[in-house]
């Protein structure tokens, strides 16, 4: 009787303490809280990881998307392409399968846990609109041949954010739209105001300077009421700019010095702007007689003394096309044709020679308009021409 009761004391003990050895694994497992070995998140290994161990490691990988085009790579993250995701709720599911005691013994099984992804459009807009610069520069050295114009797509990009369905792949090709923009010439039409043409001696070292003068002026743009100015387009005349020397007058005579030959460009010039009926700021005449034109029409500068300056009166912006074939220079100037049609423009000189005192030649200068019946004579200045 004392030998059944003792065995049925060791059964009832070996028996209680396999059930508290089970109970203190169950335990054990349960304060671990641990994922299944083979458990994965879009495409993310959380196996063998605690709920928050896992949602860490998601966060990592959502932490740098990239997204590129041509050479070109753009690194943001989740956050800046207004990618969210419900952490908190997440992290409850994690925590539930962690301590499914039937999915602990599934290891040989896949476990896929879904993941709800939300896009902020507006602040994937703003991520846009901040990447529209560096992505048109990107865009003109792919297409260097034509002119396009690149845009986001942000239909394609939004699908790929909202389906990705493997958290591990985050690199990507920026989608977009190319068109090609076709050049549209908002330039307004010019039509030729006036030209003049001088003829100028085969003289090497003049020629050079006469040839920067002009290389300076051709394309010049002067804007509606502005005033050009030849020496602030033209600067400096110097040998460290290439100007030689040639005849210029100085003291009533001619002499070397640097930028010889400047004025027959100032002269051509200040002629074009007569026949354009373009109102005259400044103008100097020479000490002593030329031949490229007219007494009474010739156009003196000097770097930081002497001048020739005119005004834009007309509505629309005028452009100087100075050229030269071979010992011709030729100055045109363009611009509105309205300004000048139905009037013509002449130059009359008035010649008169001084023979007491200091002899020379007194001229007067005019400029006479006519438009229909009507005729309008503006006097310029006198000019004298010692002999």
């Amino acid at each position: 009787m004392h030998l059944k009761k003792f065995f049925a004391k060791c059964c009832l003990a070996i028996l209680m303490q396999g059930i508290f050895l089970v109970s203190g694994l169950n335990f054990a497992s349960a304060e671990e809280n641990l994922l299944p070995m083979e458990c994965h998140v879009r495409g993310i290994d959380v196996g063998n990881k605690t709920a928050a161990e896992a949602v860490k490691k998601i966060q990592e990988s959502l932490s740098k998307i990239t997204f590129s085009y041509g050479q070109k790579t753009w690194h943001f993250s989740a956050e800046e392409l207004g990618l969210t995701v419900n952490w908190e709720q997440l992290q409850t599911v994690l925590k539930q399968t962690a301590k499914n005691p039937y999915l602990s013994y599934q290891q040989n099984y896949l476990i896929n846990i879904p993941i709800s992804l939300e896009i902020d459009q507006k602040k994937l807009a703003q991520t846009i609109n901040g990447l529209a610069k560096n992505l048109n520069q990107a865009a003109k050295a792919t297409a260097k041949e034509k002119e396009v114009k690149i845009t986001i797509d942000t239909v394609n990009l939004t699908k790929i954010l909202q389906n990705l369905t493997d958290l591990s792949i985050n690199e990507f090709e920026l989608p977009v739209v190319i068109t090609e923009v076709k050049k549209v010439n908002t330039e307004q039409k010019q039509d030729l105001l006036a030209t003049f043409t001088t003829v100028f001696p085969n003289q090497r070292d003049r020629t050079v300077n006469i040839k920067l003068a002009v290389n300076a002026l051709n394309g010049s743009r002067i804007k509606p009421g502005e005033v050009f100015s030849f020496n602030k387009t033209v600067g400096p005349r110097s040998y460290e700019r290439g100007y030689k020397d040639a005849k210029i007058i100085v003291g009533g005579e001619f002499v070397p010095g640097v930028g010889g030959g400047i004025c027959q460009v100032t002269s051509t010039l200040y002629n074009a702007v007569l026949l354009a009926n373009l109102p005259i700021v400044e103008r100097s005449q020479h000490s002593l007689a030329i031949s490229y034109v007219p007494l009474g029409r010739d156009a003196a500068v000097s770097y930081g003394s002497k001048d020739f300056k005119f005004r834009n009166n007309t509505t629309q912006d005028l452009k100087l096309k100075a050229y030269i074939q071979g010992n011709k220079l030729t100055i045109s100037i363009l611009g509105d044709h309205k300004y000048i049609e139905g009037k013509k423009v002449t130059i009359k000189t008035v010649k008169g020679f001084i023979s007491t005192g200091k002899k020379g030649y007194r001229v007067a200068t005019y400029r006479i308009v006519e438009s229909g019946n009507k005729q309008y004579k503006e006097f310029l200045g006198h000019s004298f021409y010692p002999l």
